[in-house]
């Protein structure tokens, strides 16, 4: 039949790729998660990312929503005298 080869070919593919993505040594698995490694924990680089945005959502959203209080803040006090 001709899905026994179709079948066997993508099985070998499906080898070939899995190992080729599995790590060669487990020193790099090793090497990977030790503090020595150069550069950047991924917390410290998504904090800098994160940071910034979260900052400017807020300050966004803040002067949507308070305006409105600001403005009867500033105003209020002036009409009652």
């Amino acid at each position: 039949m001709i899905s026994s080869p179709i079948l066997r070919n993508s099985a070998a593919t499906l080898r070939r790729s899995v190992g080729a993505a599995a790590p060669k040594s487990a020193s790099r698995v090793l090497l990977r998660a030790s503090p020595a490694r150069i550069g950047q924990s991924w917390a410290v680089i998504e904090t800098k990312r994160l940071v910034p945005a979260v900052a400017g959502w807020a300050a966004f959203l803040s002067a949507m929503l308070g305006w409105p209080f600001a403005l009867r803040a500033l105003v209020l006090p002036k009409q009652l005298d």
